[in-house]
This record gives structure tokens, C-alpha cells and sequence, in this order.
């Protein structure tokens, strides 16, 4: 069952003159539909703040006093005195004395709203969609992005230094880690981590942060010049490469490939490392074999090999030299789901450390007051 309500109408005088009323809002399409699971009172709040927001009620029109509305619509005044009051207190509408209800403004939850992206949008409704399915109720959802809406807040503050070998990767790690955790990154490459360590630029920053691949030369090139704790994290082939290795031919011989550069004392260990990454990547019946070129490549370093693994730094070089009959395969890696969670334990860690380091500075300032 509906109801519809408008309103118009005249007033009379005490003199009995009758008189046009005051300029008064219409109430368009106002339907109380009996069936509905909403309150009476919702559905009412509801369908006005969806006449405000599209703007067929306007900022300053007057509304009908609750009484009135009531009426029109066969319902008990303290229901239409009840969707006054909700939108009052949300800024939608305004009460007067003497001069009735009056519609302020969209009110600030559909300011808000409008001032999200359209495709943000979509994203936050998907989330509450798959929360609604998964049995997440919409309160607890709300308390954790709150939650993480802290936690971004407290690690802002943060200064991480991110060691990598190459500028593409490199960009890739601080990209990741900058857009997840909400901390400022300082991009470092290996080549420039001992001039930078010695000449102070690291001064000041939390923690330093490379790969295990790097791990053990980053530890040398530091030694004792900066005091912030380093840490390794553990990374996967990017999916990129997982399906490279997956269309090649069942028993293909792979050769991981690594270029010794003069005086790199790592080689053997990055290699070992490489390979096994592809060994262990899930692509079966492949034939891994690691393949360490100290110098020129040699016939005999891609004898029997039907593809290529390579870092992005190498391609360049070594496609020049290999034949077209061998593909590259460009080696590179993302975060695995342990390290980010290693990384967000890190980061709150010296977040709260940050916090009570800030709480004992403002003590000890006011007892030497």
C-alpha cells in the first residue's frame, strides 16, 4: 500500500481573511509503502534526503510543519516529527522559531559522498557487497577501516630506505611499499648505498630494507655508518614470469642467468638464489639450470636451452648476443604475502615506538617547567 503527500494550501488570518501561506516546499513522490522492512520514519527520511540532494528541494525552501505532513500522509505526528529531527541533526534541515523547518543543505554525509570519485565509489560498494556475503556486518567493517585509517595516520611519519640493484625494480619495490603501508620511501640503489651511508643522506631514517638477494651486501656496505635496523624480506616471481614459464613446452631446458660483475664476491649467492625462486615458482616438468657469465657469453653457457631467465639490467645486453630461437625471459620479482605482513608488523612497530618516544619528549618538557 502507498501513501503520497504534498504540500500546499492557504492560511487564514485571525481576522478571517484568508491569505496565501507562506511559501512552502512541494513534496514530490512522498511514498510510504506498507510492506517495506524500513520504519515508517525512515522511508520518510530517506525519500527527503533524496529530494534534497537532487535538488528538488533546495537550500531555504520551507518545509511543511510535521503536523501537516502527517497528515497528508495518514501517518502519527511524532513519525513525521521523528524524520524532521534525523535530518536535523544531520544538517539537512534546520527548525526556526516562528519561521518552521528549512532545508540547510544536502548535509555533510552527501557532501562527502559527492566529493568521492566515481570510481572509488564503485570500489566501496563491491566492499560492502562481498562484507554483506562473507556475514561482515556493516559496523565492524567501518571500526577496521577506521582502524587502518590510524595506522596510516601513525606511519606517515615514517622514513624507510629500499635497496635494490636496479632502477626498474627499484621503482617497482617503492612504489608497492609507498602505496600499502603509507610510508615515505627512499629509493637507494646497491651502486650508491656505501657512498650514501658514509656521506650521512641515510641519516635519520628508521629502518633500511632490501631483498634477500642484496641482504648480505647491503650488511657490508653499511657496517656501522647508519644506525637504523635492516631488514631482508623474501620475494616471489611476478606473475609475468609464472606465465612466461607456463607456455613453454613440457621438459624445456630454462637457464637462469646472472652476469658477475668485477669484484661482485654475491654472484654466486644471488644465482643460487634466482634459481631457486624459478625451481620452486610451481611450474613443473621444466629443467632449471643456472647459468653464471663472468664475462663474454659463450656458446657453451646457452648450449641446449629453450629459454632465458634474465634480470631487466641484462636483457639488453645479452638479447644482442642470443639467438632468436631462445626466449627472454625478463626475471622479476613482487612482495609475497609473508614479507608484506613482516613489512606492516615493522612499520607499526616503529610507528608506536614513534609515539611513545613523542609522549616522553612532552613529559620531560613539562617537568622542566
Amino acid at each position: 500500500m502507498r501513501k503520497t503527500a504534498s504540500a500546499r494550501g492557504n492560511a487564514h488570518s485571525r481576522d478571517g481573511m484568508s491569505r496565501p501561506r507562506r511559501p512552502a516546499a512541494r513534496l514530490f513522490d512522498l511514498r510510504l509503502v506498507s510492506d517495506d522492512p524500513a520504519p515508517v520514519y525512515q522511508q520518510l527520511v530517506d525519500q527527503l534526503r533524496l529530494l534534497v540532494s537532487t535538488g528538488e528541494l533546495s537550500p531555504g525552501a520551507r518545509l511543511p510543519s510535521a503536523r501537516h505532513l502527517a497528515a497528508n500522509l495518514g501517518v502519527n505526528r511524532n513519525t513525521a516529527l521523528r524524520a524532521y529531527m534525523v535530518l536535523a541533526r544531520e544538517g539537512v534541515f534546520e527548525g526556526r522559531r516562528g519561521g518552521g523547518t528549512v532545508v540547510i543543505g544536502p548535509g555533510p554525509d552527501a557532501r562527502a559522498a559527492a566529493r568521492v570519485p566515481p570510481q572509488l565509489a564503485n570500489q566501496v560498494g563491491q566492499l560492502v557487497v562481498a562484507a554483506s556475503e562473507l556475514g561482515v556486518k556493516t559496523g565492524d567493517l567501518l571500526a577496521y577501516i577506521a582502524r587502518q585509517s590510524d595506522v596510516r595516520a601513525r606511519r606517515a611519519d615514517l622514513r624507510v630506505a629500499f635497496v635494490e640493484c636496479n632502477p626498474e625494480s627499484l621503482d617497482h619495490y617503492v612504489g608497492r611499499i609507498r602505496d600499502e603501508f603509507g610510508v615515505n620511501v627512499i629509493a637507494v640503489l646497491v651502486s650508491a648505498l656505501g657512498e650514501m651511508a658514509s656521506t650521512g643522506a641515510l641519516r635519520g631514517v628508521d629502518c633500511v630494507v632490501s631483498t634477500f638477494f642484496h641482504f648480505s651486501e647491503v650488511r657490508r656496505l653499511l657496517q656501522d655508518t647508519v644506525e637504523a635496523e635492516l631488514f631482508a624480506i623474501g620475494v616471489r616471481p611476478h606473475l609475468s614470469v609464472l606465465e612466461a614459464l607456463e607456455r613453454l613446452t613440457r621438459g624445456s631446458s630454462v637457464g637462469v642467468m646472472y652476469y658477475e660483475r668485477p669484484g661482485d664476491q654475491f654472484a654466486a649467492e644471488r644465482l643460487a638464489r634466482m634459481t631457486d625462486a624459478v625451481t620452486h615458482a610451481g611450474v613443473r616438468q621444466l629443467r632449471v639450470r643456472p647459468v653464471l657469465v663472468g664475462g663474454a657469453l659463450k656458446p657453451r653457457d646457452i648450449a641446449g636451452l629453450d629459454a632465458l631467465v634474465v634480470r631487466p639490467e641484462n636483457v639488453a645486453p645479452i638479447r644482442q648476443k642470443l639467438p632468436p630461437t631462445i626466449p627472454i625471459i625478463e626475471f622479476v620479482n613482487d612482495l609475497d604475502v609473508a614479507s608484506r605482513q613482516f613489512l606492516a608488523e615493522v612499520f607499526d612497530d616503529l610507528a608506536m615506538r614513534h609515539a611513545r618516544d613523542r609522549v616522553s619528549t612532552r613529559t620531560a618538557s613539562e617537568r622542566t617547567r
